[in-house]
């Protein structure tokens, strides 16, 4: 169930949210990377500044939600692997 963009199971486990968001963010490095890689691409301060106001608003989308404490660190695995993967 999605509600208020934050997709809900019935364990309230939230890895579906986050394999979602997940997915999202991949999907917005790849669009970073074809302007980052043309002919007169961006600066690395550019991309830098892109990557923290367009991915990193997408990955931690209603993290207070789903990120109650250090518990829960098995959620992030899938958010980190994403993110060395760039």
């Amino acid at each position: 169930m999605r509600w208020l963009g934050v997709f809900f199971d019935r364990k309230l486990s939230f890895k579906k949210h986050i394999e979602i968001m997940a997915t999202r963010a991949l999907s917005t490095i790849a669009g970073l990377r074809i302007l980052a890689n043309s002919f007169r691409g961006l600066s690395v301060l550019n991309a830098r500044l892109l990557y923290k106001t367009v991915v990193l608003p997408v990955l931690t989308f209603a993290s207070p939600v789903w990120f109650t404490g250090i518990r829960q660190k098995s959620l992030i695995k899938p958010l980190e692997q994403h993110l060395q993967n760039i």
